[in-house]
């Protein structure tokens, strides 16, 4: 997969043991992402009207974009970072 060169030990594993460290850094950086988005909670959750959900999820638009945009970077220098070393 990589080559051997000075940078790694006998086995080859060094460049190897750092690109998959860093892989789950990446993964556990998207993780965290998600912690913000909740779901609001409702006293009587059967009743809800149109209007109702579309004012939450109006509400929730905020972080869901900020989600979005967050896991788009986080994956763009995930992916550069993958070719870089593939």
């Amino acid at each position: 997969m990589y080559e051997r060169g000075p940078e790694t030990d006998e086995a080859g594993h060094g460049l190897e043991r750092i690109v998959y460290f860093s892989d789950a850094v990446f993964a556990i950086a998207i993780t965290l992402l998600v912690i913000d988005l909740r779901l609001p909670e409702f006293a009587n959750s059967t009743s809800l009207t149109n209007a109702q959900i579309n004012r939450v999820l109006h509400d929730l638009a905020p972080k869901i974009f900020s989600y979005v945009l967050s896991f788009s970077v986080i994956g763009l220098y995930w992916l550069a970072h993958w070719r870089r070393y593939q």
